[in-house]
């Protein structure tokens, strides 16, 4: 009896819900992204645990955190990306986001980059 097969693929990454992955008939890989009816090469990353993508009449994404009741134009997957100098993005155990300044020693729940718009 053959031994069992084993993978060598990377494990694939739980996609966002109602995202699709296909193929094209050259083999190369893509996602459907059926809330929007919309495709793409980038594959999706889920979002944050409490965390939810939703758009403006204008089609501008922007996130609402179930916790904290909040939203931002900033995504919260791209956690240290055009911070103020000297800021950092961390997370509670639960999971809840919240930001240090390093500079002033303080903790904040409001996003730094959210003023900076």
């Amino acid at each position: 009896m053959p031994p069992p097969f084993i993978s060598q693929d990377p494990p694939i990454p739980l996609l966002p819900n109602g995202w699709e992955k296909r193929y094209t008939r050259e083999g190369q890989p893509y996602f459907v992204d059926h809330n929007r009816e919309v495709t793409t090469w980038n594959e999706p990353v889920a979002l944050p645990k409490g965390w939810e993508k939703r758009y403006t009449a204008a089609d501008r994404p922007y996130f609402v955190d179930h916790v904290s009741r909040r939203t931002t134009w900033v995504d919260p997957r791209s956690p240290n990306e055009n911070l103020p100098e000297g800021w950092e993005v961390r997370h509670t155990l639960t999971g809840q986001r919240y930001f240090v300044d390093h500079n002033s020693r303080t903790t904040a729940w409001q996003d730094p980059r959210s003023s900076m718009e």
